[in-house]
């Protein structure tokens, strides 16, 4: 996919905010599905699915391109106030903070399409999102940038709690032969490349004994799903989080999902996700 660059345009929204790493609370492990360790999270009494909660109306963007056909523009953007997730690159680890949106147009010479880019001060953005009522300006986070691995699950500890994410899904090779599932077992690490996975099924488990399916797709290319970031974004000290959920390689698509503290039966709701293909 090649781009050229027409200009650059738009510089909206600055001040940066305070970000506080929460070192101590969080303890995070990932362990294949079969593995008994001691904190092994007892089995869920029932699993609820999440549910979508349109109240907050909060707004999704990308830092990315959008084609001026096939995706069109985003339009009436400039004026609201971003926040933006972003990697920062002295401490290595996943912040939050208002964002300063930039604006710049291009030629996808792929596909012969004007694009509109937007991008950020941060060169390392994953997501843009609007202010919301009850946001914390002080968010804290206790996990990020972790793949979602079939056969293996994801474990952290926040406010005395246990919470987990466990994958399951049928995982093929170039040839399009099942791997076996010993051998996904043992991938491990950032740069984890699949060809394709088949029925990924992401549960994410508490200390309560309630389980939420928060994805299932039936088939994913070249891309394995991640934890973008968990953390507490709306101050109740219960788990918000933003995974990257694309099932194809030439794909984003990332989902908000926001605790609810007055529900405790289904406290975990997703509140807004956002996609766009840049496929050549």
């Amino acid at each position: 996919m090649k781009i050229r660059k027409i200009s650059v345009g738009l510089v909206a929204l600055s001040l940066s905010i305070a970000f506080i790493s929460c070192k101590n609370e969080g303890k995070v492990e990932t362990e294949i599905l079969d593995k008994v360790v001691a904190d092994t999270i007892p089995i869920a009494k029932e699993t609820t699915a999440v549910q979508s909660l349109s109240s907050k109306e909060i707004e999704l963007l990308l830092p990315t391109q959008y084609r001026e056909v096939s995706t069109g523009y985003p339009t009436n953007f400039t004026d609201k106030v971003w926040y933006e997730v972003y990697r920062d690159t002295v401490s290595e680890s996943i912040k939050i903070s208002k964002a300063n949106l930039k604006v710049s147009y291009g030629l996808d010479e792929c596909v012969g399409e004007n694009v509109m880019i937007i991008s950020s001060e941060n060169e390392y953005a994953r997501l843009f999102f609007t202010e919301f009522e009850g946001m914390t300006k002080k968010p804290v986070t206790f996990l990020s940038e972790k793949l979602l691995i079939p056969e293996h699950r994801l474990s952290f500890k926040f406010k005395g709690k246990d919470y987990v994410f466990s994958a399951t899904g049928t995982v093929y090779d170039d040839q399009r032969e099942v791997v076996p599932s010993e051998d996904v077992k043992k991938l491990e690490g950032e740069d984890v490349y699949v060809s394709e996975i088949r029925n990924y099924k992401l549960m994410f488990s508490t200390s309560d004994g309630i389980s939420y399916q928060l994805a299932y797709e039936e088939h994913l290319e070249g891309t394995v799903p991640e934890v973008v970031w968990v953390g507490d974004m709306n101050g109740d000290d219960l788990p918000d989080m933003v995974l990257d959920l694309s099932n194809f390689y030439e794909e984003k698509h990332l989902y908000l999902f926001l605790s609810d503290a007055e529900d405790k039966s289904k406290p975990l709701k997703r509140i807004a996700d956002f996609d766009v293909v840049n496929d050549c």
